[in-house]
């Protein structure tokens, strides 16, 4: 089978295309190409070229937007943590909080996320800083898969639009003229999501292998 292929029917978020994704989003950001929380359709654009030319991978564009997704609730999760740090001891060289192990299980069970803090920082904290700077990105509004009241993403491919639902808007079934469904109280057998099927992976990746902090 033809490994470009390959590359097209499943993303690998290795070292090598995390590092990849990550300076570009945030080169993007620089650019101008993020006007609002995610990137503009420009911005996408030039992120599949300059990926591509970094990694020889074709990802597509719900790829990398669920990869955004995941690491916006990963720098959240960054975000709620520095928050509790207040007052507590720092040291700089890990840049982790010195506190004893009651503090960091009140803290994971606020985030689950915070766990893998312990050993220091989320790769490439410097790029997400860019990414998420001034996106309203804080602890308290992390996205958590099957949290009641959630606010949820819908995607248009067809139009490059991305449509903020809301409670509010779910209830009455439409967002600017686009059905939606209800993101909490559904079916237990609702199938998931893209973006929750990746936030769960990097919840397990974190809590149980730390393979992503410095």
């Amino acid at each position: 089978i033809d490994q470009e292929k390959l590359n097209q029917s499943k993303e690998n978020w290795d070292a090598i295309a995390a590092k990849a994704l990550c300076e570009i989003c945030a080169e993007q950001t620089l650019e101008g190409n993020r006007p609002t929380a995610f990137l503009s359709t420009t911005g996408y654009k030039n992120l599949e070229r300059d990926f591509f030319q970094r990694t020889r991978r074709n990802y597509t564009r719900r790829q990398f937007k669920n990869r955004w997704d995941a690491m916006k609730a990963l720098y959240s999760a960054w975000k709620y943590y520095r928050g509790r740090c207040t007052g507590l001891g720092w040291d700089q060289a890990t840049r982790t909080v010195t506190a004893d192990e009651d503090w960091w299980q009140e803290t994971i069970n606020g985030n689950k996320l915070a766990e893998g803090f312990r050993k220091g920082p989320p790769d490439f904290i410097d790029e997400l800083e860019v990414m998420f700077a001034g996106a309203h990105v804080d602890g308290k509004s992390s996205y958590v898969p099957g949290a009641g009241n959630e606010q949820v993403i819908i995607e248009d491919d067809n139009e490059g639009e991305e449509v903020l639902v809301t409670p509010t808007s779910q209830k009455s079934g439409s967002v600017n003229g686009k059905r939606v469904g209800s993101s909490g109280g559904g079916s237990p057998n609702k199938k998931k999501t893209p973006m929750q099927r990746e936030f769960k992976r990097m919840v397990d990746h974190y809590t149980s292998d730390h393979g992503c902090v410095s």
